[in-house]
């Protein structure tokens, strides 16, 4: 009879391991994802060593930086990307000695979202060589020079007064702007093969007047070899994927205190550290949300997302491309274009057909022309997949009753046959027996 029991309790185990499966949920822990930097205090770190201009003939731009709440970090030396913890802006001007860790750091900390302020003394524009090549440009070694706007006769102090300076009249940097001294000046060269790996918009936001040139061969005259007016460029622009943003000058001197007080040089500088610093042009990305934040795929392959975009006063962005990013392992897996309605609310859904198991990151993606790309925080998401999926089939449902039902009547008739045969057996024995005696 144990036998018996023991044969029906394993059709019974196998009917209900079939028809009732476990789901197999998996999840694989994200560890190190990444994704643009999200600073958590107004740190600037200024370098301060080996400088062609002391770091006292820059205490009105410090001034500036510090009236605007800014923690301002003087540092001597960089050994490591410690230094550029927290930090919203690095501001490297003058400086004689540029390592080959500086330029490392440097890029790293673009890549991160951090924005850079370069701007070389014109005698020491190799410095910079490296750094430049990140964008993909180079500084010239020869001075630029205007015989006819000048300041106090020299012909190394650039007077810009002309609107054609301006390459573009609209940006936050350069509008309204009509009057700036550029004093000691090299220009920027655009080489190409920039080393920095992702996407980034980079355009001129100053160049020279019809009289500004570059002074190839030293003769304080224009030739006719020479690059002028607009083929001299004097400042440039960098937005980069990352959230950075990079401006380029060829003037350190534009910022010391010589001559930041002259003509409208003050607003312009002061408007470039809010450009850089996100003080003003600045997007907002909150209240990111996801409708699931663990989503069965066999039930659902989609996800809704709700955001809000404002600039820092809350006023609706307009002119702008929004993206709902999918991230895995620091890679983006997936990306949608939202439609922008000018409104500061937004809800869209987000396709996830043809992703496997995991954890992911959902952000938001911003970019305006003039203000720079603008990342959200992020929100986690987890995908999960069963294993098998459980037979509700109604015919195999009966189709395994039937089967569990005829062994169960098997296995008692061979019982029954079984027990009568050895019945039988047992007095043909006893027969036997009596037969001997």
């Amino acid at each position: 009879m144990s036998m018996n029991i023991r044969a029906i309790t394993l059709i019974i185990t196998i009917f209900f391991s079939n028809v009732f499966c476990i789901y197999n949920y998996h999840a694989t822990n994200v560890n190190s994802i990444t994704i643009p930097y999200e600073f958590a205090q107004p740190k600037i770190v200024f370098y301060a060593k080996d400088l062609a201009i002391p770091i006292e003939n820059f205490s009105t731009l410090r001034r500036m930086l510090e009236n605007k709440g800014f923690n301002v970090s003087i540092i001597n030396e960089i050994t490591s990307y410690e230094v550029f913890e927290n930090a919203h802006l690095f501001i490297l001007i003058a400086c004689e000695n540029v390592t080959k860790l500086m330029t490392n750091l440097t890029k790293f900390f673009i890549e991160q979202g951090g924005s850079v302020l370069l701007a070389p003394f014109h005698e020491k524009t190799k410095e910079y060589e490296t750094l430049l090549k990140i964008f993909g440009m180079e500084f010239t070694t020869k001075l630029v020079r205007d015989n006819e706007s000048n300041y106090q006769n020299d012909t190394a102090i650039i007077r810009l007064h002309s609107p054609s300076v301006f390459a573009h009249v609209f940006h936050p940097i350069t509008q309204k702007i009509s009057d700036l001294i550029i004093p000691y000046s090299v220009a920027i060269k655009f080489t190409g093969n920039a080393s920095l790996e992702m996407i980034f918009h980079n355009y001129t936001l100053l160049w020279g007047q019809n009289t500004t040139y570059i002074d190839l061969n030293n003769n304080k005259k224009p030739d006719p070899n020479e690059p002028k007016g607009e083929n001299v460029t004097l400042a440039v622009a960098i937005e980069a994927w990352s959230g950075a943003k990079v401006v380029i000058t060829g003037s350190a001197k534009l910022f010391s205190d010589e001559f930041i007080n002259k003509t409208q040089n003050y607003i312009i500088v002061e408007r470039i550290v809010d450009w850089l610093s996100g003080r003003r042009w600045s997007i907002r990305i909150s209240n990111l949300n996801v409708s699931q934040h663990i989503i069965n795929y066999d039930e659902t392959k989609t996800v809704n997302v709700s955001f809000d975009v404002s600039d820092i006063a809350g006023n609706p962005i307009i002119n702008a491309s929004i993206w709902i990013i999918l991230q895995r392992a620091g890679r983006i897996v997936r990306n949608a274009s939202v439609n922008v309605t000018g409104q500061i609310h937004y809800e869209c859904t987000l396709n996830l057909t043809g992703l496997t198991r995991g954890e992911f990151l959902v952000r938001v993606l911003v970019y305006k022309e003039f203000w720079g790309f603008f990342w959200s925080t992020s929100v986690k998401i987890s995908i999960v997949r069963q294993i098998l999926k459980p037979i509700i089939d109604p015919i195999a449902v009966s189709l395994w009753l039937a089967i569990l039902v005829l062994g169960i009547i098997f296995w008692v008739r061979c019982y029954s046959w079984i027990k009568k045969q050895k019945m039988l057996a047992k007095k043909l024995t006893e027969k036997l027996e009596k037969g001997k005696t």
